[in-house]
């Protein structure tokens, strides 16, 4: 593809690092709209009105999914990674985005990178080099017509970041990454899938399906700064 015109250094980082980008239209509610056009499934979801267009709904049934694989940054170690997506729960309970190395959510690495704590709290997780699963806590989303923008971020450098509307409401110090070192790797959104008796679970209160919507699903092989995570979490 020919661009005839000279791209800025942010628009050729964006497109350079962006892994995967779900924006859950009608025209392809399920269609990758990044560069690397990843697969994808839904199973027992629904399209309904999101934060920028349209969304995705889970019903909050274990078959209630959508999954996305073919990621190869999730195989190295140490390998850098952001996931920024908007929330509109129902309960505040289950896995928002869960990463395995089998389609059945299980595998020889398997565990939530997203979900929810026993009190409702949002928790961000990577799992480290000596196999412990270090979760990021943040605050309670609310439960209503609003919608909330998480971003989560790990690297070396910096460690693990929550971000809940662009603040920064948990940092904790994780310095190095556990990777698959295997493709695929698959992440679900919305459930664990039969992971979520298997797999560790970190923080998350209860491993399981999600009810609610979740809207424009971006996925970096880098961290993002706090001037990506403003811009996403509040322009449209």
């Amino acid at each position: 593809m020919i661009n005839r015109r000279a791209k800025p250094a942010c628009e050729i980082l964006e497109r350079a690092t962006l892994a995967g980008h779900f924006k859950f239209d009608s025209s392809s509610p399920y269609v990758d709209s990044g560069p690397n056009g990843v697969s994808s499934i839904a199973s027992i979801a629904s399209i309904i009105p999101g934060y920028k267009s349209e969304a995705i709904s889970f019903t909050g049934v274990s078959a209630s999914y959508f999954q996305t694989f073919g990621f190869t940054s999730f195989e190295m170690n140490d390998q850098s990674f952001s996931i920024a997506l908007w929330i509109k729960p129902q309960t505040l309970s289950g896995t928002l985005v869960h990463l395995s190395t089998s389609a059945a959510g299980t595998g020889s690495t398997c565990f939530p990178l997203l979900g929810f704590a026993s009190n409702g709290a949002i928790v961000a997780q990577v799992l480290t080099a000596g196999g412990a699963v270090i979760s990021a806590t943040g605050s309670i989303p609310p439960i209503s017509s609003l919608w909330t923008a998480i971003v989560q971020t790990w690297s070396a450098t910096n460690g693990l970041k929550l971000y809940i509307n662009a603040i920064l409401v948990s940092s904790i110090t994780a310095s190095t990454f556990l990777g698959s070192g295997t493709t695929p790797n698959y992440l679900t959104l919305g459930s664990c899938l039969s992971g979520c008796i298997s797999c560790p679970k970190g923080s998350i209160g209860n491993p399981g399906p999600y009810a609610g919507a979740i809207d424009d699903w971006r996925i970096y092989n880098r961290e993002l700064t706090w001037d990506d995570v403003c811009t996403f979490s509040f322009i449209a």
